[in-house]
């Protein structure tokens, strides 16, 4: 029990913090006065392209390379003046969430990719010779070389390399009524090449059934108390940990600073979360709002379609697809029920 009263005092604080912010700045008081993330963290997307050499330089922008839960599992042999090797750093792995280390993989192929581009800003090719010891094995990595580049010079600017240090992991909600139009998608897939094909869809049955899969996968890995406790050991609370740290998963900005700094945030609190089954979170739900968790999301749902009727030029089955229902039908059948159920309860 005492540990569901902590959980409870968790949303319950959060819950009040976000009302006292939300007043704070309709009053005009400055939380923003804390940084969202701290000058240093951001040191390397500043100095890209700095070094002693064109080497030193196409590296400085490959180490800002997305990678799995920002673990930047690289490390690199320099061999000559023009040559360099990338080996998997074995001591940054997700044994929890990346089993067969497919992600970890995926990260160093990014790496390669934005030193190929890094390298025609300084007028050189790179020249890949991907496992140039032989490959791994299907079920993780071991101490071979994922690659050996070389420079040549010769090489010519990509567009996509000024591109580099404007990346960014996007944390915030997609607008889902956005739909790429299928010139866009024809563009997308042209970029597909013998290495590496590209697919797009925006069929709404399949973007419907895509969508459903990533759920069902991102609900696995944060209820599995394995998997989730492997991300919160990764999570850096506030500038100071962000900036001691300069890996893993941010959660900086004001709000979370103040809660970072107050103790109300910390990883034994959100670890804690690991370990609420099913029905404890729907009765945290149905103790704290009066009803349960799927109600709960039926009407965040109901509340998007109402601000996309309001807001935007969708038609009704268009707005009833974006916001997860089958059909407009049944988005009106929702609405009529909620409009009951308020009724009754007044």
């Amino acid at each position: 029990m005492a540990s569901l009263n902590r959980r409870r005092f968790l949303k319950w604080t959060l819950g009040g913090f976000a009302a006292l912010s939300t007043a704070a700045i309709a009053g005009g008081v400055g939380i923003s006065l804390i940084p969202d993330v701290p000058a240093a963290a951001n040191a390397p997307w500043r100095t890209a392209g700095q070094g002693r050499n064109p080497r030193e330089r196409a590296l400085s922008y490959a180490a800002l390379a997305p990678n799995p839960h920002n673990l930047q599992s690289w490390l690199i042999e320099l061999i000559g003046d023009d040559r360099m090797r990338l080996y998997v750093d074995r001591r940054r792995l997700l044994p929890e969430t990346d089993p067969v280390n497919r992600q970890i993989v995926i990260g160093q192929g990014c790496f390669i990719e934005t030193l190929a581009l890094a390298a025609g800003l300084e007028g050189y090719r790179a020249e890949v010779t991907l496992f140039p010891e032989g490959a791994f094995a299907t079920n993780g990595v071991d101490h071979r070389p994922v690659a050996e580049v070389r420079l040549i010079a010769g090489g010519q600017a990509d567009p996509l390399a000024h591109a580099i240090t404007q990346r960014r992991s996007v944390k915030e909600p997609f607008d889902v009524t956005k739909i790429p139009s299928n010139g866009q998608l024809r563009a997308l897939t042209a970029l597909s090449t013998a290495d590496a094909r590209l697919a797009a869809t925006a069929s709404p049955d399949r973007v419907k059934r895509l969508r459903d899969l990533l759920y069902v996968g991102m609900e696995i890995e944060t209820r599995l108390p394995r998997t989730f406790l492997e991300s919160v050991k990764l999570m850096r609370i506030g500038a100071e940990e962000i900036t001691r740290h300069r890996d893993g998963i941010d959660l900086g900005g004001g709000m979370m600073e103040v809660l970072g700094r107050t103790g109300i945030v910390t990883r034994e609190a959100l670890a804690d979360l690991a370990r609420v089954s099913v029905r404890q979170l729907e009765r945290l739900f149905r103790d704290g709002l009066g009803y349960g968790v799927h109600r709960h999301y039926l009407h965040l749902r109901l509340d998007r379609a109402h601000q996309l009727g309001r807001e935007s030029a969708l038609s009704r089955a268009e707005i009833a697809t974006a916001t997860g229902f089958a059909s407009a039908d049944e988005l009106s059948r929702a609405e009529r029920r909620r409009r009951r159920q308020a009724q009754a309860a007044n």
